[in-house]
Formats: structure tokens, C-alpha cells, sequence
């Protein structure tokens, strides 16, 4: 197959990635030869997909699925007979090992309407339960299957749920798969033959330890970053798809000039495209106010930028914050893939971390992080949280100096830190989780009294924003994990409430 780009616009900079997936794929689901020597060699495979977000990896994998299902039906030429079908499962939600199980049958179930023992409780609690009921169940849908595929996102967050014999014997689920199917083939039909893709942030030999990886995967295939001749042409081409409401004669010309300002802001700081994605869905319309109104001409993009130079300011404190790193190197290991992931006692360091018993209750730890990340805008151009006496003085009894990284440093109001906590934990357990004053027993919690004590010890006494998120930590009993997934879920809370 030729790869025609304007047909799989979503996956432009990616040709290579997508050919070598679906020559796999695809080669894989259409073999025709069924003897068991061929089928233990080529029928399923194990692909491992990593690089950082945002770089193309859900779409391509989801194109490349796509394409080879529909040339399979239209190969079969049988309405009731399917080739090949794929599920794809969240592996951020299985936070144990039952529920990736019963999310791994029910996403199977669902393409196999009439195999309902998939779902019957109870689930299974082992992964030796697990591969009986899948593969008792696919033996007996040749007539109507031929390949299955797991599309297994975000897969790097397995390692802090699973244990590592679980996390191993899944890696290897395919060989398993294959071997145990030679066997079936000698007495019954041929099984169905199953693909696994594994997608993650992190290389494989930082999945599990390098001398326990089972097998060798039969394509690792790397997403690397955007350049930014890419990044500009895909935002200018989102730009073009949604937002259609810009002077129709200096369309193009406002988009490009738009994009090299959001990149020569933002570009430094992130490379993420879903987060550049955004930033651009949100500033446009204010780069393109004073056109609309009338004030200026297409042709005066300096003074357009001017309009939106206060918002682009907030985007970059909102994006630095949650993408730059202090002295300390706080940073997100998830997304560097040269971060270190096993401590020198070959214990996994999120197993480590786990150890530790949480001196404060989950929602307090929300609370801490929420303020953390409050405490890293900066109150010079950020009205919204630093009222302008606040700004130019403060009494200091209400406010602690923290340095935000490079060589200044700022007075922060404690009330208005805890204020914005508050509102992004209501934000956070909006959809009927625990009640703020209440903690996971029932019991009342003294909230302020515990979060402004340790935020006021940590921020006062750490030299920087870096050595206090880990004083932090270590005085809430907070996982470095832990701390990541909070990061992660408070980032979008706190820039929509700034940008009010």
C-alpha cells in the first residue's frame, strides 16, 4: 500500500512511522498460510510505540488500525465474516491488576457481541485466569474473526499498578498467545491470532528492568519530537480547519503571523503539540479582535500582537510552570525518556516510592500541589492571583519570598494561594467525590490549618521552587508519582481559572 497523506492529513509528518506499523500490521492480519509453523513466526505480534506526548503516536496507531480493518472486510467479501478488529484500552484507569483484566475482556466483548463470557463475574484476579477465559473464548471465533489487536495506552503507567511478574508475563502475552495456539491447532481450528501495541512515553528497557524484558518485541518504534517547520504547519492547518471566522482575504497571512508569534513565545518552553494546540485555539481569537472590531488592518500584525501580548504573557507562565524545571529537577520523569527508573537496588522506583504510607489524606496532598502550582506564577503579570497592592507590598505575616528559578524572587499571599487550591479541588471532586472537609474516613480534617502550615515551612525555608516541592513531599508522604498524576490533573484547572 501507498501512503497518501491527504487521506491521513492527521498523521502528515509521520510516513515513516505509519509505513513500518502497517507493514507489520497488516502483514501480520492477511497472511493467508495457516500451517503452525508459519502461524507460531507470524500470525500476532508484539509492537511497543514510545515518545513524548503529544508527538503522534494515538493517531497514528489508531490510523494504521483503521486501514488495515477496512482492507481486511473488503478482502473477506463476507458481511458476517470480520478479518480484523482491534479494541484499545486506557491503562492510566486499571490502577490494579483486576481492572485491567475487566477492562481488557469488556473492550474485547465489545466486538464480539455474541461472547458474553467474557463478562461474567466474577473477573479474574490472576493473569493465568485471565489468558484461560480470553483464549477459551477467541477458540471459538474462526468463523468470525481472524485477527484481534489491543491497542494498550498509556502503557508506562502499568508499571506503578502492576507487579512486575504481571507486567512481564503481558509483555510476553502474544508469545504465549502463539505458543499455546500451535498446541489448540493440532486438535481444533485455528484460533484467532492476537496483536498487542503497547504506547508509552518511555523505551522499553525502561518499562521493566532490561534483564527481565521476556522477549524481544517484533517492532519498537520511536515518535520523535516535532521540529518546527512541523509544528507550524500543523497549527496553521488546525488553524484552517477551525477557526474559519478570520477576514477571508488575509486569512493565510494572519495565521502564519499568528503561529511564528505563538511558537517564538511558547516554542522554548514546550514542544508539546496538544498543548501548543490549545494555546492557539484559545489566543487566536483575542490576535484577532482589533481586526474584527475595526481598529486595525490585516497588514498591522504589531499591533494585534500587542492586544495579545497580555494573554500570551499568562500562557507562558501557565506553560513554564508546568514544563520547566527549577535547580532541583523536579520535572516529569514520564517524559523524558532518559530519566532514571531503576534505584541502584534494581527496585523499580515507582515501587519504591509506594512504600511510603501517606501522612496526609488524598485530598490534602490535592491541596499542597494546587498551591505549589499557584506559587509558580508570577505575581508581576498575574492580576488574577496578586492583587495590585499585593504586588508592590505585602505584610509578612500574610506572605512568604520564593524564587521562581531565575535569580528573582516573590512575595506570595498564602490566603490567595489556599484560595485557589480550594477552587480547583472543588473542580477536581465536582462530579461527587469527597466532600472538602471531610477526609477518606469521614472525618473532619483541618484543611487551612494543615496546608498552610506545611506550604508556609516548606516555601519559607526552601532557596528554591524545586527544593520545595520536595520538602513538600517528604512532609506529606507525597510519591513522586503521585505528584505527576496531580501536576498532570490540576495543569488544565489552573489555566482555565487564570484565563477567566
Amino acid at each position: 500500500m501507498t501512503y497518501n497523506s491527504s487521506a491521513c492529513q492527521p498523521c502528515l509528518y509521520r510516513e515513516r512511522e505509519w509505513m513500518a506499523l502497517y507493514a507489520l500490521l497488516a502483514g501480520s492480519a492477511h497472511s493467508t498460510n495457516t500451517s503452525q509453523e508459519h502461524l507460531g513466526a507470524v500470525r500476532g505480534a508484539t509492537v511497543y510505540v514510545y515518545g513524548a506526548p503529544s508527538t503522534g503516536k494515538t493517531t497514528v496507531t489508531q490510523s494504521v488500525l483503521e486501514t488495515v480493518c477496512a482492507e481486511g472486510d473488503a478482502v473477506s467479501g463476507d458481511a458476517a465474516r470480520r478479518r480484523h478488529r482491534w479494541v484499545r484500552v486506557d491503562c492510566q484507569a486499571c490502577l490494579d491488576e483486576r481492572l485491567l483484566y475487566q477492562s481488557l475482556l469488556r473492550a474485547v466483548a465489545s466486538v464480539l457481541p455474541s461472547h458474553n463470557a467474557l463478562t461474567l463475574s466474577p473477573y479474574p484476579t490472576s493473569f493465568e485466569a485471565f489468558f484461560r477465559r480470553l483464549f477459551t473464548a477467541l477458540s471459538t471465533c474462526a468463523a468470525q474473526l481472524d485477527v484481534l489487536t489491543l491497542h494498550l495506552v498509556h502503557a508506562h503507567k502499568l508499571r506503578s499498578y502492576l507487579p512486575r511478574t504481571v507486567l512481564t508475563s503481558l509483555l510476553q502475552l502474544t508469545d504465549a498467545w502463539r505458543h499455546t495456539a500451535v498446541t489448540a491447532a493440532a486438535t481444533s481450528a485455528l484460533p484467532v491470532a492476537l496483536q498487542v501495541v503497547f504506547e508509552a512515553v518511555v523505551p522499553p528497557e525502561h518499562l521493566v528492568d532490561p534483564h527481565e524484558w521476556p522477549c524481544e518485541p517484533e517492532l519498537v518504534l520511536h515518535f520523535s519530537a516535532y521540529s518546527p517547520e512541523a509544528l507550524q504547519t500543523l497549527l496553521m492547518e488546525r488553524l484552517s480547519a477551525d477557526l474559519r471566522d478570520a477576514p477571508p482575504a488575509a486569512e493565510s497571512t494572519l495565521r502564519a503571523a499568528f503561529v511564528q508569534v505563538l511558537l517564538d513565545v511558547l516554542g522554548s518552553v514546550t514542544q508539546d503539540l496538544r498543548e501548543l494546540a490549545y494555546w492557539s485555539d484559545t489566543l487566536f481569537p483575542h490576535y484577532l479582535a482589533p481586526c474584527r472590531q475595526g481598529r486595525v488592518t490585516a497588514a498591522q500584525t504589531g499591533r494585534m500582537y500587542a492586544a495579545c501580548l497580555p494573554h500570551l504573557k499568562r500562557a507562558v507562565h501557565c506553560v513554564y510552570a508546568a514544563n520547566t524545571t527549577d535547580s532541583g529537577g523536579e520535572g516529569d520523569a514520564l517524559s523524558s525518556p532518559q530519566s532514571a527508573v531503576w534505584s541502584s537496588d534494581g527496585r523499580r522506583g515507582a515501587e519504591a516510592d509506594s512504600a511510603t504510607t501517606p501522612g496526609l489524606s488524598q485530598n490534602a496532598s490535592v491541596l499542597l500541589l494546587a498551591s505549589f502550582l499557584a506559587a509558580r506564577i508570577s505575581p508581576r503579570d498575574d492580576y488574577r492571583v496578586f492583587g495590585p497592592g499585593e504586588r508592590r507590598r505585602g505584610k509578612a505575616s500574610r506572605t512568604h519570598r520564593v524564587h521562581d528559578g531565575n535569580g528573582r524572587r516573590y512575595a506570595f499571599p498564602l490566603e490567595r494561594l489556599l484560595s485557589i487550591a480550594r477552587i480547583l479541588h472543588r473542580r477536581l471532586t465536582a462530579d461527587g467525590g469527597m466532600d472538602m472537609q471531610q477526609g477518606s474516613g469521614g472525618a473532619a480534617v483541618p484543611w487551612l490549618s494543615e496546608v498552610a502550615a506545611l506550604a508556609r515551612g516548606a516555601f519559607l525555608s526552601a532557596p528554591s521552587t524545586a527544593d520545595a516541592l520536595t520538602e513538600v513531599r517528604l512532609t506529606s508522604q507525597v510519591t513522586d508519582t503521585q505528584a505527576q498524576c496531580l501536576a498532570t490533573a490540576l495543569r488544565v484547572d489552573l489555566n482555565e481559572y487564570l484565563l477567566k
